[in-house]
């Protein structure tokens, strides 16, 4: 991978790392509405782990001398269609669902990103970190689903 595909594949990851963090905000308001407490406490740490994702990211970029994304939401990009669905959601189930596309969306980047063998080490561990962190919030979300699907 050359340096500027990498750049640029940073700069994609650190935009839909700050997206996924404030979708989580966004989902754990509206679940909140709807009278769904239990999953906030895990959604707000999912939150605070994409936002670290994007910092470090960032920093990684700032070293190299590459202005980052700004911290705000991308509504026209990847996850767009996320942020509208979570505005509109009224029960757990779709909030659920459109958290886990945004994971599941996160998760094959972030692979598909570790699998060049010459990425930087330091960048290269901190992609394992942050997608194993992904992958264990897929499981998460997948296991709710689950039990929102399950008869009562």
């Amino acid at each position: 991978m050359q340096f500027r595909d990498t750049v640029q594949a940073m700069r994609l990851l650190a935009q839909l790392d700050a997206d996924a963090a404030h979708a989580y905000a966004l989902a754990s308001e509206r679940l909140g509405h709807i009278g769904i407490e239990n999953l906030q406490d895990p959604l707000e740490q999912f939150r605070r782990e994409h936002e670290r994702h994007y910092v470090g990211l960032s920093n990684w970029l700032d070293a190299q001398k590459i202005e980052p994304p700004r911290f705000v939401p991308n509504l026209q990009g990847r996850l767009a269609s996320g942020f509208q669905g979570l505005r509109t959601c009224g029960e757990a189930q779709s909030a659920l669902k459109i958290l886990h596309s945004i994971e599941r969306t996160l998760a094959t980047l972030y692979e598909e990103t570790t699998i060049r063998a010459d990425l930087p080490k330091d960048l290269y561990s901190m992609l394992v970190s942050y997608y194993a962190e992904n992958e264990r919030h897929l499981a998460f979300l997948e296991n709710e689903l689950l039990r929102e699907l399950a008869p009562a």
